[in-house]
């Protein structure tokens, strides 16, 4: 009842080999297509980009001193 799966040699060389190269190739093609939108560079920052590093700098010495004060000892 059990039979062994044969495979035909030339369904082999026509589907398996292509395969594994289009996968090889998309594998390539994501790793470039990844490096071309990352950005190198950084853009320049607006209004309010500026606006919160300012707010980060004056807030974060009370920041520091209400987790101090609110952690119980």
């Amino acid at each position: 009842m059990v039979e062994d799966l044969l495979l035909d040699t030339t369904v082999r060389d026509w589907v398996l080999i292509p395969l594994s190269v289009v996968m090889v190739l998309i594998g390539i093609l994501c790793y470039f297509v990844s490096k071309l939108m990352r950005s190198s560079t950084q853009a320049p920052l607006g209004n309010e980009a500026v606006g919160a590093k300012i707010f980060k700098t004056k807030c974060a010495p009370n920041f520091e001193n209400f987790e101090s004060e609110s952690r119980p000892s």
